[in-house]
């Protein structure tokens, strides 16, 4: 069955988003599924994405009845494997098909448009620099060597990297890149990070761990990498290179999924991950010792964190369910507030949210985005992309 006889049609869900000291905020949440070739087609784009449908960022209509515009409204495009915002509403996306790699945004001028030269089995991830300009680490068909590849000079520069595994991508404020990746030696697996500082890889200390499953990689201001991984006996590590070498902390045992790392001004580190039972906590560091406060329930898959420049600590995280039901929670002085968000994006048998991501505009309205992974029943799975963000009221 073709992804475009698989499309469904215009629907509209309402749901309420209740901020805690606030009166409830009404959420129009439109998913619209355009009729058009977005598995790229012959022609290699598809059509455009519809566009947004206003708001504070988006020049939308003002709201007819004089209202605030507190609002919102969604877009979804029915392939996108990862993705990043560059602004709240606007997200930059990739996706796989027929080993093609394509990325678009969802600026109503940039389509999904086949990168050149790349051919692709899967993407492990995609990061915006400064500059928003793009970074994408992905495997190629038929090799077990990694590939990655930006657009900072304004084309596609896409080169090979060192056999392995791609897991995790981040850009640090000089513009460096660090990769972590998986290599297999005698069948062990080994976590190994590597920086690029004009064109040059490296990878100092050797290896992150011996064994290990699930990473996740974030950079300091100071361009020092912090790791945090699940080991195969279930226990959470993090282990940062600010020394001379690789310095190694346990976090936590009896863990699932796929943790989340976030870090503060001070390159201070901010966890989540779920437990066997399926609670998932945060965790940050206090005079050197992990403190663990449980958040809410979670599949333990996808979640997002965020650590403002106020202190303010901040998450999305999915939880278990065959649609997509997504929890905001703030951590206050009273604890962590968590708020419901009901989203459907539409008739599915099943599903996984595997990626979140939220942002503010400079007036605090909120953008949430999350790809949702469907399967059809038959053995077949799309990725879709959600985006919601402030819109003007009907």
């Amino acid at each position: 069955m073709s992804l475009r006889s698989a499309l469904l049609p215009l629907f509209v869900a309402v749901s309420t988003l209740v901020i805690s000291g606030c009166d409830p905020i009404k959420v129009d949440v439109f998913h619209h599924f355009p009729d058009g070739p977005w598995d790229g087609g012959s022609g290699g784009g598809g059509e455009q994405p519809p566009p947004p449908d206003g708001g504070p960022t988006d020049g939308g209509s003002p709201n007819p009845d004089g209202g605030t515009g507190s609002c919102y409204s969604d877009i979804s495009l029915p392939r996108a494997d990862v993705f990043a915002f560059a602004s709240p509403g606007n997200a930059h996306y990739a996706y796989v098909n027929d080993a093609t790699l394509f990325v678009g945004s969802t600026l109503v001028n940039e389509p999904p448009n086949p990168i050149p030269n790349a051919w692709a089995s899967a993407i492990a991830d995609l990061q915006l620099d400064a500059q928003n300009h793009r970074h994408l680490l992905f495997s190629t068909p038929n090799s077990d060597v990694m590939m990655y590849a930006h657009d900072r000079n304004g084309a596609w520069d896409v080169r090979p990297l060192v056999q392995g595994m791609p897991r995790a991508l981040a850009v640090d404020s000089s513009g460096g890149v660090h990769v972590l990746y998986l290599r297999t030696e005698g069948h062990l697996f080994y976590v190994v990070y590597a920086s690029s500082y004009s064109g040059n890889w490296q990878s100092p200390w050797g290896a992150l761990s011996d064994s290990s499953e699930s990473p996740a990689l974030a950079v300091d201001a100071q361009g020092r990498a912090h790791v945090v991984y699940r080991d195969v006996a279930g226990a959470l590590q993090y282990t940062t290179s600010a020394g001379e070498f690789w310095q190694k902390e346990f976090v936590a045992t009896d863990v699932k999924g796929v943790p989340t790392l976030a870090l503060d001004q001070q390159g201070l580190p901010h966890l989540l991950y779920t437990s066997q039972s399926g609670t998932v906590f945060y965790a940050s560091k206090m005079a050197g010792t992990w403190q663990h406060v449980a958040v809410t329930g979670g599949s333990g898959y996808g979640a997002s964190l965020r650590v403002e420049q106020n202190g303010a600590v901040r998450a999305l995280i999915p939880q278990q369910s065959s649609t997509p039901q997504l929890v905001l929670a703030d951590l206050g002085p009273q604890g962590w507030s968590v708020t419901p968000l009901h989203l459907n994006p539409g008739p599915v048998l099943s599903g996984l949210v595997h990626q979140t991501a939220f942002a503010y505009d400079a007036n605090g309205g909120l953008s949430i985005g999350y790809a949702y992974l469907e399967t059809d029943g038959e053995g077949s799975s799309t990725s879709s992309l959600h985006l919601a963000h402030p819109g003007a009221c009907p």
